[in-house]
């Protein structure tokens, strides 16, 4: 599955704006899951492994930034 159009998915499932998802994870990443900040912010949307917990706690599941879709999904929903 191409990362855009996963972004695009997921930013529809939680009724995000498909297009400031992707204007999000185009400027943090450039759309790559292999991005690491020095400030450990993982993956296509940067995220904190604290804020990825706290993205899970809203949905109700654990959440893996190592894994795109889960990184999409905590990018989207913390939006």
């Amino acid at each position: 599955v191409q990362v855009r159009d996963l972004i695009r998915r997921v930013a529809h499932r939680y009724r995000v704006d498909p297009t400031l998802a992707l204007a999000v994870a185009s400027m943090e990443s450039g759309f790559d899951q292999r991005l690491v900040s020095p400030a450990n912010a993982i993956g296509v949307m940067q995220v904190l492994p604290s804020s990825g917990a706290w993205a899970g706690e809203l949905i109700g599941r654990r959440l893996d930034l190592l894994v795109t879709e889960d990184n999409v999904t905590a990018g989207v929903v913390m939006y």
